[in-house]
């Protein structure tokens, strides 16, 4: 999953896994005093790729 930090350096995303804890330091700067976890609401439901309203849902296929 990708994470946020804020960061005195900006924003910091990161790639972690759900179990992993919340880092405690900027990866990008080394910054542990206000480097904190934003909570967001994340993407949701993402279909990447040509996808099923193309070809299953639609009664007429698009040209695309």
């Amino acid at each position: 999953m990708r994470y946020e930090y804020k960061c005195k350096c900006g924003v910091v995303e990161v790639d972690q896994s759900i179990k992993e804890d919340a880092l405690d330091e900027c990866p990008e700067c080394g910054n542990k005093e206000g480097f904190e976890r934003i909570v967001t609401g994340g993407a949701g439901f993402v279909l990447d790729s040509s996808g099923w309203a193309r070809s299953g849902y639609d009664s007429e296929v698009a040209d695309y």
